[in-house]
Parts: C-alpha cells; structure tokens; sequence
C-alpha cells in the first residue's frame, strides 16, 4: 500500500484501473483515458472522447472492508461530461446518468425553487 498525500492507493486500485484501461482501449482506440491512479500533474483534456475513472471510489471503505465502495467512470466528449457510470461490485448496483438528463433533472428543481 502506498500513502499518497491523504489518499490511500492499493494494489488492487492499480490492477483495476489497468484492467478497465486495457479493456476500454481495446473497445475505444482512439479514446484518452485518465486514471486516478495514473493520471499526472498537469494532464488536460482534450477534444478527443475521454473516459475518466476512479477504479475504487472509497478505498478507505474497501481497505477496512465497508462495502461502500464502487467503481466511477466517465465519459467526456468535447471537454464536457456526457455520461457517468457507478457501479458496486459488492451489492451489485449499478447507476448511470446523461449529463442531459442531469441537466434536466437540475432545471426542474431550479424551477422549483424559483
């Protein structure tokens, strides 16, 4: 285990991120990936379709255990977000929302809240 600043870094966040990189590359060559666990200081975004991933949201969580613990993904096209998908491998939920659909969802409670 490594101690980076207050994050915790695991083996296993490196070998899932590995593993969700080849297979998304495999899938999308012609997509960028950043990782959490790779990403370096100064990496922007560009045009080109990226996908950015968090492989273990909650380490702390899965070092001591907690299921609380899932696996973020992104998709940004343009330098905007599009598509954001959580899954938990530990009780088998999984979410997905459409930034459109979040934009919705956000303008329907502004418009409540107004």
């Amino acid at each position: 285990m490594v101690f980076i600043a207050a994050d915790i870094v695991t083996e296993t966040d490196q070998a899932v991120e590995t593993l969700i990189a080849a297979r998304l590359r495999v899938k999308y060559p012609s997509f960028e990936f950043i990782g959490e666990e790779t990403y370096a200081a100064g990496t922007k975004i560009k045009n080109t379709p990226t996908f950015i991933v968090d492989p273990i949201d909650g380490t702390s969580n899965f070092v001591h255990g907690f299921p609380a613990v899932c696996i973020s993904l992104g998709l940004v096209v343009e330098k905007q977000p599009t598509i954001g998908v959580v899954y938990n491998p530990f009780v088998d939920l999984f979410r997905k929302v459409l930034v459109t659909k979040l934009l919705s969802l956000s303008l329907k409670t502004l418009k409540k809240l107004n």
